[in-house]
């Protein structure tokens, strides 16, 4: 899932010195999230941090720009991909006014930290692209961080996760304009591109303001207009979440003869949507937010 125009720390402290600021958030959910903030700054080169603030600081371990939070429930290991030189720190946080505010408390409170991901020098712009994995345990969050790699390409920056037998390509397009990103086969016009596969089977793909996203010569998703969608296929089912401002005629692939159609829990009839000969489906998407589910015909 993607959520747009999530405003942090880090805008707040720049606002005044930023030209351009834009961040992304993709959940794999359950799993990590992944957040992808691209600065540029106003005027004079500037060092950029990148602050993720955490409970106690005694329970920080780091090393490189890698980060373990081993906390009594639960842990937290984190990993930042900065475009420039970086260095990762930690730091005191404040302890929240509250506690002390009313009267002394029983036990003296742990010292909250922060993790600061900082450009070595000072510089016009920067991408920092970090991955935060909560676990279980220590190691559990630590062997996820550890399957993750990066990629690049000419207008874009993400990310590879080897999950078990799941394998996720995460992708944020850079700068401005509405070029298209093109990785191994796959080629998209959207901000954002999650991909999840198992083995070679496509399980989801969720993209952000995007009209077209293609594997190879098929057809994935096709729109007329950019609009943010999540797809999700079962040997039965296909499950699709879209949001659109406008009307929107949609093509999608679902790769086997749909037996039904519901468009917000509701039959749509034979005239309403076209089977097309490359697996693919098109109808109209009503503006707002919709819920679609294609039933498949079962094959042996």
């Amino acid at each position: 899932m993607f959520y747009d125009s999530v405003r942090s720390e880090l805008a707040s402290v720049y606002k005044d010195r930023l030209a351009s600021y834009a961040r992304s958030i993709v959940f794999v959910k359950p799993n990590y999230f992944v957040i992808f903030a691209d600065l540029k700054a106003n005027s004079a080169a500037e060092r950029f941090d990148f602050l993720l603030h955490l409970p106690n600081r005694d329970k920080i371990k780091i090393e490189n720009l890698t980060a373990v939070y081993k906390g009594d429930k639960a842990s937290l290991a984190v990993r930042s991909f900065p475009s420039n030189a970086s260095k990762l720190s930690v730091n005191d946080g404040r302890i929240p006014y509250h506690i002390f505010s009313a009267r002394t408390p029983s036990e003296t409170p742990a010292q909250p930290g922060f993790l600061s991901f900082k450009t070595v020098n000072a510089v016009k712009g920067t991408q920092f692209l970090t991955v935060v994995a909560p676990g279980r345990t220590a190691k559990a969050a630590e062997d996820l961080i550890n399957q993750v790699s990066e990629i690049t390409g000419d207008n874009f920056r993400g990310i590879n996760v080897i999950r078990g037998g799941q394998t996720d390509l995460v992708m944020f397009r850079t700068g401005a304009g509405s070029q298209t990103m093109r990785q191994a086969d796959w080629l998209v016009d959207g901000a954002s591109l999650l991909i999840t596969k198992s083995a070679t089977s496509l399980q989801t793909f969720a993209l952000q303001s995007a009209r077209s996203l293609r594997r190879g010569n098929q057809t994935l998703f096709s729109s007329g207009m950019p609009m943010s969608v999540a797809v999700e296929f079962s040997a039965t089912e296909v499950d699709v979440v879209g949001n659109t401002e406008l009307n929107q005629k949609v093509t999608l692939f679902v790769g086997k003869s749909p037996i039904r159609v519901l468009l917000d829990g509701k039959d749509l009839g034979a005239n309403d949507f076209t089977v097309n000969r490359d697996g693919t489906v098109s109808l109209t998407i009503p503006a707002g937010q919709h819920n679609l589910k294609i039933a498949l015909r079962w094959e042996e």
